[in-house]
């Protein structure tokens, strides 16, 4: 299982204004014209808006800012993105890829540890998803506070559809289609509203402490008892 840590996101808050010239947030110069060069750049961008969207929101936040803060031209931008709301849209999409693969890592570990029963992965892998939600609280923070571009609502409407089908794949134990597609919305719906408290708690411990007690709520609608879904 995945251990949650306290390293801290991105504060809201005001940002200092970078001088011009600045280099990238880990305070190198993207090297320009190689494939490698190019891919630093992109990341740089991306680490930049990050930071800015938390501290400032997204429509707060300018492209020159963006530029500004990663050391790179605004020409150069606009190589890797057509606009701002490109760029939100991509570090929506390598949030969810983030994700995802923590709950790979988390669904491979009990696996290995010779769980098979569906219903149970399903456990592990709702724990690993809500601390993932902590670990990259900045970035859900962003996701969850309604400030998001024009047309985002349906990209993430369409990822949650995506997202419930896959649950009730787990979820399916005999029961009728119906049943099924009715647990996984309900639980599904649960987590995403869990996500959202899970964004605003102070520290750790109180991340560590509501993660549990919503993987035991979870449990007891699959019909487990509560000493068989607390973390051990």
């Amino acid at each position: 299982m995945a251990k949650l840590t306290n390293a801290r996101a991105d504060a809201p808050g005001r940002s200092r204004r970078p001088e011009e010239g600045a280099g990238t947030l880990d305070g190198k110069k993207p090297q320009k014209g190689s494939r490698a060069g190019r891919s630093q750049s992109r990341d740089a961008l991306m680490a930049a808006a990050r930071t800015l969207f938390t501290q400032k929101g997204y429509e707060a936040t300018s492209v020159v800012e963006i530029t500004q803060l990663a050391g790179i031209s605004v020409g150069s931008l606009y190589y890797h993105f057509a606009n701002k709301s490109e760029i939100f849209l991509a570090m929506h999409e390598d949030y969810v890829q983030r994700q995802d693969k923590r709950v790979r890592d988390a669904l491979h570990a009990v696996k290995g540890a010779g769980v098979t029963e569906p219903r149970r992965l399903f456990l592990a892998g709702t724990r690993a998803y809500l601390e993932g939600v902590w670990e990259d609280r900045d970035v859900s923070r962003v996701l969850a506070d309604g400030e998001t571009p024009s047309g985002f609502s349906t990209v993430s409407r369409q990822w949650g559809d995506a997202w419930t089908k896959r649950n009730a794949v787990l979820l399916a134990d005999g029961q009728s289609e119906t049943a099924t597609n009715a647990i996984a919305t309900a639980i599904s719906g649960s987590v995403g509203a869990w996500a959202k408290d899970i964004v605003q708690l102070a520290d750790i411990g109180a991340a560590h402490e509501y993660i549990e007690h919503a993987v035991v709520l979870v449990g007891r609608v699959l019909g487990f008892d509560d000493s068989e879904t607390r973390a051990g």
